[in-house]
């Protein structure tokens, strides 16, 4: 072992030795290991290209070091970037709109992991322009082996919204991903969802959960299948926007901002008003107007703060951990989650109400129509029918 060492470092010297500058004054230096010309320029090391071909490297160490020495990101040449320098200014972007609010954390994480997985399976230094159809169809199938096909789908828009950033900032041309590189088709996800079968809970489950949860579960299982919320809605769901006196909430989706406006049942305030009465106070002030809390007074979906941005394992969702409990300790088919009761919800509101717009409202869908456009509000008698509609249903009443 110590000879092949000695071998192996006195090669690496040979091929320093072997290697000189072109001429007197020639301003980078070599790095032996990589075969590469690099400058150090304001404590920081830059590669301008291999010294096999020393007239390029310097050419472009002629192009970027005025903007390297001023603290600058050179411009970049469409035909010459490199995966890793594309996925780099994409992730930048996006941690842009991170600090302002307009993603959040998981989505960057998402982004952030999507980006590791392209570099691991192309390389940082793949450039951008040399990627085709081929490399991408192989990469797709790469993908399908460990996703089901809603993940996958998930994970190849993700891949594509990397290339379109690059795109309409003008830093590369447009790539051609192939027929290959698709999300799967709406006919394979039928048949996935054919296979796993329906993804909502019918009445005599949702009441034998009912009666078994307690505070505040029993809460946010009433208001899921009362208003179609999700575990991220009750998370956030603002003492301010809850009328308990006349029974109504009012609170635009967290997730879009879309406008939303629900009837609660009697059912539901009292559920309300009796967790209102243990509620713990708020372990953080920016918590403080949160409906529901966890009994140690945190939010019941949360996520600590990370240095890591890949890192998606310190996401806690209190409902879908209790809920999940419930379910198995009732023995109640498994394998759907809290959201769930989302589907239940929307499914019996068409099933036995014909107002789709109030239905739609009531879920804070975006409406594409143009009528939508113009529509300011729905009046409230609607949104009652729906909350009648469903409140039938669950508890099986006629008329």
């Amino acid at each position: 072992m110590r000879t092949q060492s000695t071998n192996s470092h006195a090669g690496r010297k040979s091929r320093a030795d072997q290697w000189k500058p072109p001429y007197s004054g020639f301003p980078l230096s070599f790095h032996p290991p990589s075969g590469r010309l690099y400058k150090k320029i304001r404590g920081k090391r830059h590669y301008f290209g291999y010294a096999k071909d020393w007239q390029s490297a310097l050419e472009k160490y002629d192009r970027d070091s005025d903007f390297l020495y001023r603290g600058e990101e050179p411009p970049i040449e469409v035909d010459s970037l490199s995966l890793g320098d594309l996925c780099n200014r994409f992730l930048t972007a996006k941690q842009r709109l991170l600090e302002a609010g307009e993603i959040g954390r998981r989505t960057f994480s998402e982004y952030h992991q999507a980006c590791e997985r392209m570099i691991d399976h192309f390389r940082k230094q793949q450039p951008v322009s040399l990627l085709d159809s081929d490399q991408f169809g192989a990469y797709r199938a790469v993908l399908a082996k460990t996703r089901g096909p809603v993940a996958l789908g998930n994970e190849i828009q993700r891949v594509r919204s990397v290339f379109k950033f690059g795109v309409d900032e003008g830093l590369i041309q447009p790539v051609k991903f192939g027929q290959s590189f698709q999300k799967p088709s709406r006919k394979v996800l039928r048949i996935q969802k054919a296979q796993s079968g329906p993804k909502m809970f019918e009445p005599d489950e949702i009441k034998k959960l009912l009666n078994s949860a307690s505070q505040p579960l029993k809460a946010c299982i009433l208001l899921a299948i009362n208003c179609g919320f999700g575990a991220a809605d009750l998370s956030s769901l603002p003492q301010s926007t809850v009328d308990l006196e006349n029974g109504w909430v009012t609170f635009p989706r967290p997730k879009t901002g879309i406008p939303r406006r629900a009837k609660l049942w009697k059912a539901s305030v009292m559920s309300l008003r009796e967790y209102a009465r243990i509620r713990p106070k708020a372990q953080d002030e920016l918590d403080a107007d949160c409906f529901l809390l966890t009994k140690s007074g945190q939010r019941l979906v949360r996520q600590t703060k990370s240095n890591k941005p890949n890192k998606m394992a310190n996401r806690t969702d209190s409902i879908a951990n209790a809920f999940k409990r419930l379910v198995k300790s009732l023995e109640i088919k498994e394998g759907r989650g809290f959201y769930c009761l989302r589907h239940s919800f929307l499914t019996a509101a068409e099933q036995q109400c014909t107002d789709l717009v109030a239905i739609r409202y009531v879920m804070g869908h975006a409406d594409p129509s143009v009528t939508a456009h113009y529509r300011e509000r729905i009046d409230d008698a609607r949104l009652e029918q729906v909350a009648s509609a469903v409140h039938g249903w669950l508890f099986d009443e006629q008329g």
